[in-house]
This record gives structure tokens, sequence and C-alpha cells, in this order.
């Protein structure tokens, strides 16, 4: 999006590579922080706000909230009645589940009793689920067993949720555990549950029954206060398809045809519980979580985005419509173009760039990211060639 011309704007939480104490509604406060930014800041007239993956549960989320009146906005465990929430101007979910909770939820082992492996449970009979257990149940699944088991997932994450609960009652909200078994979905062994383009036998971690214990597993540390609010499935406020329904701005929702990590029913049941008046769904077939070794996909999405953004005048941008470059055409630009024979460059006096509107080039390089602006020459005709100090005595400068 940003080589096609778009300002995007990364937006990281304060939990950014550890979610162990994240708190959903705080990361709502620092999506504030950004779009407040943008707007006031930066000077950006629109700003559409767009989550991938775990980012789109949350994406709806803060739309949500800053939509609704704010003496109606969630209180607990963080009240956000008196938060400053802009809302933006457009929302884009891609490959993205429902919550955070119930993607964890439907990935629960639920032969394990509550937190570990090595709990004895009261009912020994919950071994029988184990998907991964020597001689234990084989896809496809039958609709009985499947119910068996979806009810056990919830039993457990009912079960921490009393322990969590109580643990913030009697001030221990940072109280820790460690989680086993949270990637035993039965969708990842058997395709015909909710059937896409993925592959059977693997999840968005590579082989789920490794990725359902290994150390760097989904959810596998977290604290009492940050299972309630980002996963617990019945206490969480951050339910795309509960929130979605107060989203009035435009919505855009792609779905990758062979999703390894977000259920084909997740973005489908956010899609239908949306009830702007501009809606639109979009599939992007065979593409993965990740777009691995999928350029082409990952260009697809891009475009659909652009068009959708173009139409709705959310950018001032020209599409071009040639064919999209094939990843034999990438390997071979690559090889062609590999820096064996490059000259020597020992430094580099500026980089010059074309601006159409020098008053807002020098407004956000100088006022927006706090650049000096170090020199201007008056070209003939009436031009302009201005320079913003950059370190090591490098420029960017901009012809107008």
């Amino acid at each position: 999006l940003a080589r096609a011309g778009c300002h995007v704007m990364l937006c990281g939480s304060r939990y950014t590579g550890n979610d162990t104490c994240l708190i959903m509604e705080k990361c709502v406060k620092d999506l504030a922080s950004y779009i407040t930014h943008c707007k006031h800041t930066l000077g950006f007239e629109k700003v559409i706000l767009c989550g991938w993956s775990g980012g789109g549960s949350l994406s709806v989320f803060y739309q949500s909230q800053a939509t609704i009146n704010p003496s109606q906005r969630v209180t607990s465990p963080i009240d956000l009645t008196q938060v400053q929430l802009p809302a933006a101007d457009s929302l884009i979910v891609i490959a993205a589940h429902a919550s955070r909770a119930r993607i964890l939820t439907e990935c629960l082992d639920p032969s394990i009793w509550t937190f570990r492996i090595s709990d004895i449970p009261p009912d020994p009979s919950i071994s029988t689920l184990s998907l991964y257990a020597d001689g234990g149940p084989t896809p496809p699944y039958g609709e009985a067993f499947l119910q068996r088991y979806r009810a056990a997932q919830l039993a457990r994450s009912k079960r921490i949720d009393a322990w969590a609960k109580k643990q913030v009652a009697t001030g221990h909200a940072d109280a820790s555990f460690v989680l086993d078994g949270t990637m035993a979905d039965p969708r990842w062994l058997d395709p015909t549950i909710d059937p896409n383009d993925r592959a059977p036998g693997r999840c968005f971690l590579g082989d789920p029954s490794v990725a359902n214990n290994m150390g760097t597993g989904l959810a596998r540390f977290c604290t009492a206060a940050s299972w309630l609010s980002q996963w617990s499935s019945t206490e969480s406020n951050a339910d795309a398809v509960a929130q979605i329904g107060n989203v009035k701005v435009p919505v855009l929702i792609i779905e990758n045809g062979a999703d390894d990590g977000c259920p084909t029913t997740h973005p489908r049941e956010v899609f239908e519980a949306c009830t702007c008046d501009d809606r639109q769904y979009y599939c992007v077939r065979g593409a993965s979580h990740y777009y691995d070794g999928q350029p082409e996909k990952l260009l697809e999405s891009c475009q659909v985005v652009l068009q959708w953004l173009v139409e709705r005048s959310m950018v001032d941008i020209s599409l071009k419509h040639n064919s999209p470059v094939q990843p034999n055409q990438l390997r071979q630009l690559s090889s062609s173009y590999d820096g064996s024979s490059a000259m020597e460059i020992s430094s580099v006096n500026h980089l010059a760039l074309v601006s159409s509107d020098m008053d807002r080039t020098c407004d956000f390089y100088g006022r927006g990211l706090g650049l000096r602006l170090c020199k201007t020459i008056a070209l003939p005709g009436g031009g302009q060639h201005f320079f913003f100090s950059l370190p090591d005595g490098n420029a960017l400068a901009f012809f107008w």
C-alpha cells in the first residue's frame, strides 16, 4: 500500500512483541493516540483503520467504541467513557478472526483439565478427546464428537475464567500462569470442517501437534487480568461479531481463501453482523494467512484495498491495471540486479523527489516529522527546490 502511494502508519501497541499482560481496552487507547496524531498533528483529513489478523477484531472494537455514545462504552477492566476516541473514516479487516478469545477457545485442547498437561483431571474421560494421542480420534470427525469436543473446550475456558476472576478479586490481577494445549482445533486436521483451500494437517504455526505445546505457542504465558480481557470467551469485550453492529463508516472485509489461522466462518460472521450501509466482502482465493511465498496473492489483496479506497474517494491515486508480476519474474529481476557489478558509492549528497504541493510537503516533513529545512533554491520559471537536512550531511530534496 505504501509503494502504491498511500500514507501508511504502523500502529504497534504498548504490548508489541509480548502479549502476556495485554489488556484489549488499553490497546484501544493506544489506537486512539495514533488516530489523533494523524488527524491533529500530521493533518490528514481522512484516516482509514486497517486491521490484519489479530488487529482486525481490535480495529472493529475500537471503531465501535469510538462510534457509540461515550456513556455506553465499556467500563471494565478499563473505563473508556472518558477517553477521547476519534473515529476512523472507514474500516478494513483482512484475514482476521472474530476475536482472540474465540480463536483460542476453538484451539484449546480439551484433554487438559485447566492449565498444564500434568494436571490430574477429576474426569479422566477427557483424555479420549486428545487429537494428538496415539490411538486418539481420527478425521473426519463425526458431529457427536465435535459437539462433545467444543463443549469440553468451553468448559476448560470457563475453569480458567473462574481462577482468573478470583485472582483479580483478591488483588492479584498480575498472577501469571502457563497454559498448555492451545493449538488443538479439529479444523487443522479435518479439512471438511468449515472447508476452504487450506492444506490439512497444517496451521499458521506449522504442525499443529507441535504448536499445541511449544514454548512460543498461542497464549502460552498469561496473567489473570489479561486472560479475562483478551482470551476469555465469556468476559472479553473485543468480539468483532458483537461490536461491528455499531460501526457506521464504510467497511471492507477480506478473507484469505486458504487461511490456516483464521477459520472461514469468522470473517463471514463478522460481515453478516455488519449493518452499515456501505459494506463489501472479498475472498482472495488460495491465499494463506501470512501470504507465505505468495506475492501475487498479497498484491491481489492490496489491489482490492486500493480499488475500494479510490471508489470512495478515500485516496487520490491513479490505479494501474497491468498484469501482476509473477514469482518467476521477481526471481529473474532479483538475479539480474544482484548488486555484483555495482559502482563504488562513497556517499549520497541528496535524494531529489517531486512534490505537487510544497506547502503540504514542508508541513509534513518539517512539522510532522521534525526535519530541518536547510536550503531553498528558486528555479527558473517560478519553481522551487527545497532541502531537508538528514544525518551525516545527507539531504532530502523536493522539486516543485
